[in-house]
């Protein structure tokens, strides 16, 4: 039992403080840069498992005490052909200093049958024809 506690103490300790630690000194601008630099690492045909490991799934909180999901918000859409689409929405843009993170400052990721179609509001609205943003969720802090 002893030489398990060690073996903790030594291999996931430095890794629990490194995670407590850089959340600490992150700021939106770092979510925004990080989602839109892993947006071109993405490959169509990706399973969504991928797709949520290379985007993140965390609720991040900044150094100033804001707190984003990531993603965002994510939605299901059916198109006119019955096919179910689930629409991940991550924070890769910033259109207006208001404290409101508003939909168009949101890039979609398009899963279909748990794979990765694409992602963009183009594509979103070739997939769903009359695609409306059914999530106008704004959020302040």
């Amino acid at each position: 039992m002893k030489n398990f506690v060690v073996l903790f103490k030594v291999l996931c300790l430095p890794l629990i403080i490194n995670g407590c630690a850089s959340s600490s000194n992150t700021t939106l601008d770092d979510v925004r840069t990080s989602n839109r630099e892993n947006l071109p690492k993405l490959t169509v045909g990706m399973k969504k498992n991928q797709v949520l490991g290379m985007m993140g799934t965390k609720t991040i909180v900044t150094k100033d005490g804001s707190k984003i999901n990531n993603p965002y918000t994510s939605e299901t859409v059916m198109d006119s052909d019955g096919q179910v689409y689930e629409i991940l929405f991550y924070y890769t843009n910033l259109n207006s200093i208001d404290d409101v993170i508003s939909q168009d400052e949101l890039t979609p990721v398009i899963l279909t049958n748990d794979t990765l179609a694409g992602w963009g509001w183009n594509l979103l609205k070739e997939k769903i024809e009359n695609y409306t943003e059914q999530t106008s969720k704004k959020a302040s802090w």
